[in-house]
């Protein structure tokens, strides 16, 4: 469908909104031959996209007939939709794509991490063991060198003494 027949049935669908929603099937008849559109055509299109509804001989908006603005705008909103749904897909891709690795990279980070922490705990117990025992180590050798200075100190008074 072109343009100009868009904005012919927009046309039409805008008359019938302007009567209140209710329009008699002689004037939907007069309307669509003043646009030079076959009426019963106009009348199957109208109901298959769900904007009219018939009821005897009066021709009825629907909810959706009149909170429509237009063909025109219709396919441009159709585009844009469109548009944002095969943005969303390749989002939607991507994410598929990328999820697995980056989970496992991240769980092996984990394992990593907490491998890191047990055995920096047991380092640093190994560590304490150690320092005490290089503290123990000194005390024992500075009693030694204390216990070599009074022999000294002694050995000489008494040798001051005699």
């Amino acid at each position: 469908m072109d343009d100009i027949t868009r904005n012919k049935y927009d046309i039409i669908i805008k008359h019938i909104q302007e009567n209140g929603g209710k329009l008699d099937l002689p004037a939907f008849n007069n309307i669509c031959s003043e646009q030079v559109i076959n009426a019963e055509l106009c009348f199957y299109y109208f109901s298959e996209f769900g904007l009219i509804s018939k009821n005897r001989t009066i021709i009825i908006l629907t909810e959706k007939g009149n909170d429509f603005i237009g063909f025109v705008k219709t396919k441009e909103q159709t585009i844009l939709n469109h548009r944002k749904s095969l943005i969303d897909f390749k989002i939607s891709k991507f994410k598929y794509y990328t999820f697995w690795p980056v989970f496992i990279f991240g769980l092996l980070g984990f394992i990593f991490g907490l491998y890191n922490f047990f055995n920096e705990k047991k380092s640093s117990d190994v560590s304490q063991k150690e320092l005490t025992e290089k503290i123990n180590q000194l005390k024992k050798e500075k009693d030694n060198d204390i216990i070599k200075a009074l022999d000294i100190v002694y050995s000489d008074s008494t040798l001051l003494n005699k």
